[in-house]
């Protein structure tokens, strides 16, 4: 038998690698399936893991400008043979989503 194990992650407590790595070893206790890990993402949050998980992609960190003009660090993941790059876009600056808001951010 073969089970497909494609979630999308837990926000806040697991990201779809991770939960597919739980699954597998729960499932794994009680049946010798085969099971085929497919960690999935909306395209937000975890997207950049899940995609890596599926290709040959290269993670990098680059410098960007974020909506209030700053430059910042994100990551994304680039596809060589494709010529192809990846962002998640759920990334935010920890500024504008955490304790300052981008409201107030303007004003300082």
């Amino acid at each position: 038998m073969n089970i497909l194990v494609a979630p999308d992650s837990f926000k806040g407590s697991l990201t779809s690698v991770e939960l597919c790595k739980v699954i597998r070893k729960s499932i794994e206790k009680v049946s010798d399936a085969n099971v085929i890990e497919m960690p999935i993402s909306d395209g937000g949050e975890g997207f950049l893991e899940s995609i890596c998980k599926m290709g040959n992609l290269k993670v990098e960190n680059v410098l960007v400008t974020d909506p209030l003009g700053r430059r910042v660090k994100a990551e994304m993941a680039i596809d060589m043979v494709e010529k192809t790059a990846f962002i998640e876009m759920a990334w935010v600056p920890e500024t504008i989503c955490g304790r300052q808001s981008a409201a107030s951010a303007l004003k300082t």
